[in-house]
């Protein structure tokens, strides 16, 4: 065979390899995001008109999901929000105006809404209060007392940046003062602060929306465990969520990858095991990109760096082996791993992958996103990658990792 023959068919194995990991990741992660959204959160939010729920609800899920005309109107008073590329529904009220009719109408709505057997149920409720008009009123107590003290709710206090602190603090006690059972937290929110004007008369910089961390965090600890990981990926107002939740990945895929390797000692692994250690780590990469709610239209160079790092670790042959569930045609000769270097590879990969999603996720706050391309990813995944490996050269076992990378 000629060497121009010989490099002919080393590309067209290189090739095989991106496509089989591209077609992978890919496949894992829509498993990923298919089991998330069979177990997605609903969240409903209620508050008189001018409350700010909308502004509430598109700065945690960081679009304008209360204004893209895609809702289903359930009742005369709630809209759902909902679709299949979304992590969580959302039932968003119709605000009411003060008075009588307005009250009871919306009030025997909720109540039909709510305890109805057939109906949806929602997980957890915001209930949803002005802070600068510092009105808690007898009809307040009343629909949160006989109506939403069912489910776990959270009183939201909004437009906290315009109103006075005696303000606060008194809608704070009057919520106190209602010692209701199902009560999580009494969160205060600024959704959308406003500008302001400097002493000459300039508009300054719009600051950064307030509480909506606390918030999220509220909401996280009232919802059942198994929907938390869909509400961490669907909400965009806390990054050290998404980024503790993204290592928590990192660390139960080592876990595997350390169980799978005979508990790290370097001895060799049967092929089978190793097509599990791979297999684990294509499930953890779908899961961190899930995580951070990032679809990326470039798995093609996503895929070529994960099956030349696998070349780079356990040559070709492996590679062929532990892809051929994607790509049968591939299957190739048996092949060895030594356990500890299993580990720090599937951490290294782990926290790279974190390292860009967090990147790309802070990208798209700053309106950034048209600086990622392949070329982007590319250099950021074989960069970070080898800076990653360097630094848990010497972490080879779940023990060594477990206080790595805590935020």
């Amino acid at each position: 065979m000629t060497k121009n023959s010989e490099s002919h068919n080393q590309e067209a194995i290189d090739q095989a390899l991106h496509n089989a990991a591209a077609e992978a990741l890919d496949k894992a992660q829509a498993e990923d995001f298919q089991h998330l959204q069979e177990n997605k959160p609903t969240v409903l939010v209620v508050g008189r008109t001018g409350s700010g729920k909308s502004a509430l609800i598109n700065a945690v899920f960081g679009k304008t999901v209360a204004k893209s005309g895609v809702g289903r109107p359930v009742t005369q008073n709630y809209t759902l929000y909902s679709s299949p590329d979304s992590l969580v529904n959302i039932y968003d009220a119709r605000g009411w105006e003060g008075g009588g009719i307005d009250e009871k109408a919306f009030f025997q709505d909720s109540k039909t809404f709510l305890k109805s057997p057939d109906g949806p149920q929602p997980d957890v409720i915001w209930y949803v209060v002005e802070g600068s008009g510092a009105r808690f009123t007898q009809f307040d107590h009343q629909i949160v007392s006989e109506v939403f003290n069912t489910r776990p709710f959270i009183f939201v206090i909004t437009k906290s940046d315009i109103a006075h602190k005696e303000q606060i603090e008194s809608l704070q006690q009057a919520m106190r003062d209602t010692q209701l059972s199902h009560m999580v937290d009494i969160v205060t929110v600024a959704a959308e602060p406003s500008t302001g004007r400097s002493s000459r008369g300039r508009a300054v910089l719009k600051p950064s929306p307030l509480g909506l961390e606390q918030l999220v965090d509220a909401t996280y600890r009232a919802l059942p465990e198994s929907q938390r990981m869909a509400f961490i990926a669907a909400q965009k107002a806390d990054l050290i969520l998404k980024d503790k939740q993204a290592r928590n990945i990192v660390l139960e895929s080592a876990a595997k990858s350390f169980s799978i390797s005979a508990g790290g000692v370097f001895i060799p692994m049967p092929v089978a095991d190793a097509t599990l250690l791979i297999g684990a780590q294509l499930n953890m990469i779908g899961r961190i990109a899930n995580t951070y709610e990032v679809k990326l239209e470039m798995s093609e160079a996503i895929g070529s760096f994960v099956s030349e790092t696998l070349a780079t670790n356990f040559g070709k042959s492996l590679a062929l082996q532990l892809l051929s569930r994607v790509n049968p045609a591939s299957l190739a000769l048996a092949a060895t791993i030594k356990g500890a270097v299993a580990v720090t590879l599937t951490a290294a990969m782990g926290f790279t992958f974190r390292a860009m999603y967090h990147t790309i996720v802070e990208y798209e706050m700053d309106g950034k996103l048209v600086a990622i391309d392949e070329s982007w990813v590319g250099e950021f995944l074989r960069t970070n990658f080898s800076i990653f490996s360097r630094d848990l050269k010497d972490k080879n076992t779940y023990e060594d990792l477990k206080n790595y990378g805590r935020s």
